[in-house]
């Protein structure tokens, strides 16, 4: 087995000869990868990923991103997230996992953070050098039962299905009718406009009310966050090419921003990802909470009109005004986590981690 480390200037080489897009599993799709190579805050020798290959196959890799964060006494440092740790299925028992890891670790001098991370990984980092510096809820809100999602959380509801389906069509389908009615009185006398990258006045907007986020936010840094060709749409997914473990792709995916006026006022913006039936909120910031109502309505008015079945956030705050103003079906929440290397030397006491920060979905 090789493992390669590779850095964006070997990556920006490596799409132009396609040598990590030959077999059927890759690290990512290729808009993400040209996606990162836009980041001008990765640098040319920065690491982006650690590749285990046996025999011009995939089986294991890492993806990195490099970023920039500030701690509560103000110290701004530059990190990494490993953004997606992954093995091969039939690999996962042995030590291949944990080698490309620890490869990772080391090569990235210990600077390293992860946002989330899956259950079973748990007893790993509990007896590694690492400490949990956020712990947060992340929610999905269902507007619609969607079956599939529903019996793989609660698998007795597969000898009910049809239940389900019965239910969307009369209940829910009520109840949606009822809160798009209800968000409409709000939203009458807002306005949008939708961007493909920041103006002067939403970034002059953004920066008074990102200035203490944990990711430091830069006009450029937001571009690259909401920058809509990191996506691969795949109308025909059954013939695509390629299987990837990390998200970038699908058959209906799309990145929308907007911001929200009244009459010639900017009151809010909005970013988020829409992926098949999921609504992935990046940013939701308002004015102020005068206008929380407002905004939210106007969040509401674009999910509703997506045609997606369930929102996901990890704005506490949000979701209990969702939940008070519409009728959400039922909420799902997990405890997520983002650990740090405990020889990093910051000040992590008190830190916010919110949508904004150091996720890349």
């Amino acid at each position: 087995m090789d493992i390669i480390s590779l850095t964006k200037k070997q990556l920006r080489e490596a799409l132009d000869l396609n040598t990590y897009w030959q077999n059927k599993e890759v690290v990512m799709p290729k808009s993400k990868a040209r996606w990162l190579l836009k980041n001008e805050r990765i640098e040319e020798d920065d690491y982006v990923a650690i590749i285990g290959l046996e025999n011009t196959q995939i089986i294991g890799y890492t993806l990195i991103v490099p970023d920039i964060i500030q701690t509560k006494d103000h110290k701004t440092c530059k990190i990494h997230w490993i953004h997606i740790w992954c093995v091969d299925k039939n690999c996962k028992d042995g030590i291949l996992g944990p080698y490309i890891f620890n490869k990772t670790i080391k090569i990235l001098n210990q600077q390293v953070l992860l946002n989330s991370y899956q259950e079973n990984t748990n007893k790993f980092f509990d007896k590694g050098p690492f400490e949990i510096i956020n712990k947060r809820l992340r929610y999905t809100v269902f507007f619609n039962l969607e079956p599939d999602i529903i019996i793989s959380k609660f698998p007795i509801f597969k000898y009910v299905d049809w239940l389900i389906v019965l239910c969307n069509k009369t209940i829910v389908k009520s109840v949606n009718y009822l809160n798009q009615k209800k968000l409409k009185k709000i939203t009458a006398h807002l306005t949008y406009e939708y961007l493909n990258e920041l103006d002067e006045e939403t970034w002059e907007f953004l920066s008074k009310r990102c200035q203490n986020d944990f990711t430091v936010k830069t006009k450029s840094v937001i571009n690259w966050h909401i920058d809509n060709s990191q996506y691969t749409q795949t109308p025909i997914s059954k013939k695509f090419k390629f299987s990837y473990y990390s998200t970038g792709f699908s058959e209906n995916i799309y990145s929308y921003t907007l911001k929200i006026l009244e009459d010639t006022a900017l009151i809010g913006f909005i970013s988020y990802v829409v992926n098949g039936m999921e609504f992935n909120l990046k940013y939701f910031i308002c004015k102020d909470n005068t206008y929380g109502e407002k905004c939210m309505a106007a969040l509401m008015e674009h999910f509703f009109k997506s045609k997606a079945s369930y929102i996901i956030t990890d704005d506490t705050k949000l979701v209990q005004q969702i939940k008070n103003q519409y009728k959400p079906v039922f909420t799902y929440q997990i405890e997520k986590k983002t650990i740090a290397h405990k020889n990093m030397g910051l000040n992590f006491e008190d830190v916010l981690v919110t949508d904004r920060d150091g996720r890349f979905h």
